[in-house]
């Protein structure tokens, strides 16, 4: 599958439900839609949001319907912040 998504660290590997997803990372989420041709290297991408982390989930699966050989991206937006807090953030 060519889903990427942010997993809890506790999260089973094989759980690819909206529970397994860091959705408490951010109220905002943004997709980063991927596609490439197949045997091709290049591509192009675009980013489709903000959307709430359900909304996101949803739309997301949607696509990946419609495009498996697409690659998709669920991505968190954090607030602005200085760097070492983001860093922190990202690694706690």
């Amino acid at each position: 599958m060519a889903l990427i998504y942010p997993l809890h660290a506790d999260a089973d590997d094989a759980d690819d439900s909206f529970a397994s997803m860091s959705a408490d990372w951010s109220s905002q989420w943004v997709i980063e839609v991927t596609v490439r041709d197949e045997g091709e290297e290049d591509c192009d991408s675009v980013v489709v949001g903000p959307m709430a982390a359900r909304a996101a989930w949803d739309y997301v699966h949607e696509l990946e319907a419609l495009r498996p050989g697409w690659m998709f991206v669920l991505q968190p937006i954090f607030a602005p912040a200085d760097a070492p807090d983001l860093v922190a953030s990202l690694e706690a």
